[in-house]
């Protein structure tokens, strides 16, 4: 059976939204999925002093998640599942948040193998930081004197919604280390991985500044970079530049996608390797070109959630996806749903007729780049997103 976790940032999203039935009916044995609901933005990550309850602080979403692994373990039974045979996925933040469960010692053994889609094992603020977060928080919102804690939970919804908090808190006993941390050091359970992102992550990034009205212009694009990178050097923003130079490209929105989403997958491409150390680790790339994506001013390509509309049924853009899909995406989609499919039932992205998933191996990996036309392993993925450059600075989500 399979467990979803919703993407979102930590802000937004519901279990809802995503129907379950081609996961269901298109795999290659029978498929339990179970989608739910947690806390978001301040009321799912808000950490402060008043907050503590003598576990630490925060992390209340990933506690609801928990919760919900703990309501599989006891009633899954019932409508047919093994309590034995979880496992546990999600898409962006729901992705991160997989790799938090990973981490947490408490969640051992509530699920089996995880897929991570488009979302890292990222960081997270120190509790102390966070409480301090929390408390400057809770004086910004008129919460002080004796009874804080009483005064944030009846701060109205419409102003914590205003004032999001997204950050995961390590130091707890939920999280002692933060997920990036604990993958490094190996402190997570020994279970089989499947887990890829979009070879144009951040064009949906792209899309919301320069895909709505005014394009980018090849005279914006140095700031745009900026924008997108606030924390690279100005030497490193002229090396960006030179590297992907906007006449490379037939818009200087793509040239900032793919300067953009290089960086983010060669963080990732570490982190692959992080995995493999400990993990028989399974990576794909989802390849399709023209997706169904919203009208651009610019040809999105595999944006960033781009690859769930062939995974699920989902709420109110589904019957326009089945209208428009090619026979390629069609088949495209149907063998996804197989390699998930057989993954949530044996571990392992091998469905009969379709050519496996190999084991992650950092010394000649191979990918599988999920593409319409047939999909195949490549191993020139490091390359195409240059981590030969990146690698030279810090990468980032």
């Amino acid at each position: 059976m399979l467990v979803w976790f919703h993407g979102g940032s930590f802000t937004n999203g519901s279990g809802d939204t995503y129907g379950a039935g081609p996961l269901i009916t298109g795999g290659d044995g029978d498929v339990i999925v179970v989608t739910i609901n947690y806390r978001l933005g301040a009321l799912g990550f808000l950490a402060a002093t008043a907050l503590n309850e003598g576990y630490g602080s925060g992390n209340y979403g990933l506690l609801d998640q928990q919760a919900a692994l703990w309501w599989v373990q006891h009633n899954i039974a019932a409508f047919g599942g093994d309590p034995d045979r979880v496992t546990l996925a999600g898409e962006s933040a729901g992705a991160s948040s997989v790799c938090s469960q990973l981490a947490a010692p408490s969640s051992r053994g509530l699920f089996q193998a995880v897929i991570m889609q488009s979302g890292p094992c990222a960081g997270a603020v120190p509790m102390a930081r966070a409480m301090s977060d929390g408390d400057a928080y809770a004086a910004r919102h008129g919460c002080s004197g004796s009874d804080v804690a009483a005064c944030l939970r009846g701060l109205p919804d419409d102003v914590l919604v205003a004032d999001p908090v997204t950050d995961t808190v390590s130091g707890g006993a939920f999280l002692p280390s933060g997920p990036r941390a604990a993958v490094r050091g190996g402190a997570i359970p020994q279970l089989p991985i499947l887990v890829g992102a979009n070879h144009d992550e951040m064009a949906l990034r792209v899309y919301t500044r320069y895909g709505l009205g005014m394009p980018l212009t090849a005279e914006g694009y140095h700031d745009a970079l900026v924008a997108a990178m606030p924390d690279l050097t100005p030497e490193q923003i002229t090396s960006v530049e030179h590297r992907y130079p906007v006449s490379d490209y037939a818009q200087p929105a793509l040239a900032l996608t793919r300067a953009w989403t290089d960086r983010v997958l060669s963080g990732l491409i570490v982190e692959y390797a992080e995995l493999s150390r400990t993990n028989p680790t399974y990576v794909y790339s989802f390849d399709d070109p023209t997706p169904l994506g919203p009208p651009s001013t610019f040809p999105m390509g595999a944006y960033h959630a781009s690859e769930l509309l062939g995974l699920f049924n989902m709420r109110d853009l589904s019957w326009v996806y089945s209208a428009v899909i090619s026979p390629d995406q069609q088949r495209l989609a149907s063998d996804m749903r197989r390699y998930w499919g057989r993954f949530t039932i044996a571990g392992s992205p091998d469905p009969a007729g379709l050519p496996p998933i190999p084991a992650y191996d950092s010394a000649a990996p191979q990918v599988m780049s999920f593409r319409p036309g047939g999909s195949r392993l490549v191993d020139n993925y490091a390359a195409e997103h240059q981590t030969d450059f990146w690698s030279t600075m810090p990468t980032r989500w």
